[in-house]
């Protein structure tokens, strides 16, 4: 988020909109953790899935795992409406 901000204010500071970028010097993660990466197994989601407290935490868990949808924004999104039920 900060090199997207640090772009942000680049550009600005370009267009003469302020004098100076206020994330300049500040250092950026570089990417993600390679040594913090775990792959979920099928098997660990329906373990996780038998012990969730009812059906709605485990239709989320679900949609996250098989469906790829983000949390919680996506999958608070879904409405029946977005269901087609014809196909």
């Amino acid at each position: 988020m900060i090199r997207v901000a640090r772009q942000f204010f680049n550009d600005a500071r370009r267009r003469k909109l302020i004098l100076e970028n206020p994330f300049d010097g500040i250092s950026a993660n570089r990417g993600p953790d390679g040594e913090r990466e775990y792959f979920v197994t099928r098997e660990e989601i329906k373990k996780l899935l038998e012990v969730l407290l009812n059906n709605e935490w485990r239709l989320v868990v679900a949609l996250v795992r098989f469906a790829a949808l983000r949390c919680p924004s996506e999958v608070l999104a879904l409405r029946w409406s977005d269901i087609n039920w014809a196909t």
